[in-house]
């Protein structure tokens, strides 16, 4: 129990926070993502690979690690075809010069698996995804 532990300078390599409660905690904005529009990468149903543009004016987050999200992105290449479903949600269709929407999307940065477009930063880390 950390309640009012000030964390301030501590460093946690190595501690394991499985189960610690971080709903409440104060986090500093952290992010790998530039502003402007950017490239992002993700694998869909098939092993099919989008190569995805974030607007700027996208709302997009990375929690820990390189996994992002975004609000909504553009469809600019597909691997293979011109359409691809969602590996998580097959109801989300991935066209090429489509803009995809998912059903909401998540601003927390501490939650990794939430809603909104997951991506990576690059090819290779969506294809080992």
């Amino acid at each position: 129990n950390l309640t009012g532990a000030n964390l301030t300078g501590a460093n946690l390599t190595g501690a394991n926070l499985t189960r610690a409660d971080l709903k409440r905690a104060k986090m500093p904005p952290i992010s790998i993502l530039p502003a402007g529009d950017i490239i992002g990468w993700k694998k869909l149903a098939g092993d099919v690979i989008a190569k995805l543009l974030i607007p700027a004016v996208a709302a997009r987050v990375n929690s820990t690690g390189r996994k992002c999200r975004a609000e909504y992105v553009t469809v600019l290449e597909l691997s293979v075809g011109t359409e691809a479903a969602g590996s998580y949600d097959s109801t989300l269709i991935y066209r090429v010069g489509e803009t995809v929407r998912p059903d909401s999307y998540d601003h927390d940065i501490r939650v990794i698996c939430s809603h909104g477009i997951h991506f990576y930063i690059t090819r290779e880390e969506a294809e080992s995804d």
